[in-house]
C-alpha cells in the first residue's frame, strides 16, 4: 500500500476530505499526576458551536443516554455511554468525557457543578461520574464518591483528576523548540569556553558570549541548537527551525565579549550554540479543549524526536499557527492522506479518499507552525496525514 500520496495533498486541502464516519473509541487513560480540575479549564470559555449540518449521520446515531433520543450536535452522547462511571487513578478528563461523548472537547458545554457537593469541579479518584436531566438537557457532573480519608505518614494527599496527561507535555511547555526563519542567524552565542582547554561544557561552567550587549547582569537564556528546517509540503514555504534545548545559562560579567555561567545544562554545548530568551511557561489551566475554527486545514509535518509514527500520546507539528487562527487548545481531527492504486478494470490509477484518523489538541502556537498532542489515534499517525478542524467535518 502506498502510505503518501504527496501530489495529492493541494486537492485534499481543498476540501475533499471525506468526513469522518463515526466517532473514535475511547482510549485507555494513562498515570498522570498534575493536580488541576475542571474549575481550571472551565477559565477559558469554549467557542461558539456551530450547526450541525443536516443528513444521516455515518455510523450508530449519537442518542440522549437517559431517553435514548437520538440527537445531534452538544447533547448527543455516545450510543454505548453508561448512566456513570467510577474514576480511577490515573483518569484525565479528556479521558473520562470521551466515554460518555463522541466529541470529548465539548464536555465543558455539558457540564453541570453538583451544588450539593463542595468544589464540584475538581474530581478524584472514587467520585461517580454520572449523567442527569436537567431543564429537559442531558448532562454530565460528579458525585462524590467514598474514599479514604488522607491521613499523615500513611497515604499521600489525593490529587484531582487533571485535564490532559501533562507529564507528556511537560518538556515543551517552558523549553523553546521551534524559531522562526532567521531569528538563530542574528540570536546571540556562545564564543568558545572560559577555560580554552576544556572540551566540554557542563553545568556551573563559565563562557564567553557575543550578542548580549543589551542584557543587564543575571539575565537568563536558553541555550539552543539549530535542527531540521521545517517545509510546508504544498507550498515549499520555509516555516521555521526545530531546535534542540541544551540548558540554561546567567549572563554574570557584561562586555563584547561577555561571560555567563552555565546555569543547567540537558546536554553537553559548544562554541557557536545560540542563545534565545527564556520561553514563558504555558500554563496548564490554560489549555481548555475546544474545535478549531471551521477553515482550518493543514497537514502533520513532523514528529518529535524524528520517529517514523506516533500513536496516542505522542506530539506531532502541524503546518498551522497564529496567523491561521490557531490557540492553544483547539481541537484538530486527523485523516490518511490519499493512498493511490491501480485500478486493473480501467487500467488506470484513482486515488482512494483520506481515511479518518485521531484528534489533535493544540497545546503551544508559533506564527506558522504549532505543536499538537495525539490525544487518540485507532491508527498510528504520519507526516503528511491531512488535519482539519471537526467543525468543518461536520459542514
Amino acid at each position: 500500500m502506498a502510505r503518501r500520496a504527496w501530489p495529492w495533498l493541494a486537492l485534499a486541502l481543498a476540501g475533499c476530505v471525506a468526513s469522518p464516519p463515526g466517532p473514535a473509541p475511547a482510549t485507555a487513560p494513562v498515570e498522570d499526576t498534575a493536580g488541576i480540575g475542571f474549575d481550571a479549564a472551565l477559565a477559558v470559555p469554549p467557542a461558539p458551536v456551530a450547526e450541525r449540518a443536516a443528513g444521516p449521520a455515518a455510523g450508530p446515531a449519537a442518542v440522549d443516554a437517559l431517553t435514548r433520543e437520538p440527537v445531534r450536535g452538544i447533547a448527543a452522547v455516545r450510543p454505548d455511554a453508561p448512566r456513570e462511571y467510577v474514576v480511577r487513578r490515573g483518569d484525565t478528563l479528556w479521558g473520562i468525557a470521551g466515554r460518555f461523548l463522541p466529541e470529548p472537547w465539548y464536555w465543558p458545554q455539558v457540564w453541570r457543578a453538583n451544588p450539593a457537593i463542595e468544589n464540584p469541579h475538581l474530581i478524584y479518584p472514587g467520585d461517580v461520574v454520572e449523567l442527569v436531566q436537567v431543564d429537559g438537557r442531558t448532562r454530565m457532573q460528579v458525585r462524590r464518591g467514598r474514599r479514604l480519608s488522607p491521613q499523615v505518614r500513611r497515604e499521600p494527599l489525593v490529587e484531582p483528576v487533571p485535564l490532559l496527561p501533562y507529564e507528556a507535555l511537560a518538556p515543551f511547555l517552558a523549553e523553546p523548540r521551534i524559531v522562526a526563519a532567521g531569528e538563530l542567524a542574528s540570536a546571540p552565542y556562545i564564543l568558545r569556553p572560559y577555560m580554552a582547554e576544556q572540551l566540554i561544557l557542563g553545568a556551573n561552567d563559565q563562557v564567553y558570549l557575543r550578542g548580549v550587549e543589551d542584557t543587564p547582569v543575571g539575565g537568563l537564556y536558553q541555550v539552543v541548537r539549530p535542527g531540521p528546517p521545517l517545509i510546508d509540503p504544498v507550498t515549499e514555504e520555509l516555516l521555521g527551525f526545530e531546535t534542540a534545548f541544551l540548558g540554561k545559562l546567567m549572563l554574570t560579567e557584561r562586555g563584547d565579549p561577555a561571560i555567563g555561567r552555565i546555569t543547567a545544562s540537558r546536554r553537553e554545548m559548544a562554541a557557536g550554540d545560540r542563545l534565545v530568551p527564556v520561553a514563558a511557561t504555558v500554563r496548564p489551566g490554560a489549555v481548555a479543549p475546544r474545535p478549531a475554527p471551521a477553515p482550518a486545514a493543514g497537514l502533520v509535518i513532523s514528529l518529535y524526536q524524528g520517529v517514523s509514527q506516533v500513536g496516542q500520546y505522542g506530539i506531532v507539528v502541524v503546518n498551522l499557527g497564529e496567523r491561521d487562527g490557531l490557540e492553544a487548545g483547539h481541537v484538530l481531527q486527523t485523516f490518511e492522506n490519499a493512498e493511490v492504486m491501480f485500478d486493473p478494470v480501467a487500467a488506470d490509477f484513482v486515488s482512494l479518499p483520506p481515511r479518518p484518523g485521531g484528534e489533535l489538541l493544540v497545546f503551544q502556537t508559533f506564527e506558522r507552525v504549532s505543536y499538537a498532542l495525539v490525544m487518540t489515534a485507532p491508527s498510528s499517525i504520519y507526516a503528511g496525514d491531512l488535519v482539519r478542524s471537526p467543525l468543518a467535518a461536520d459542514s
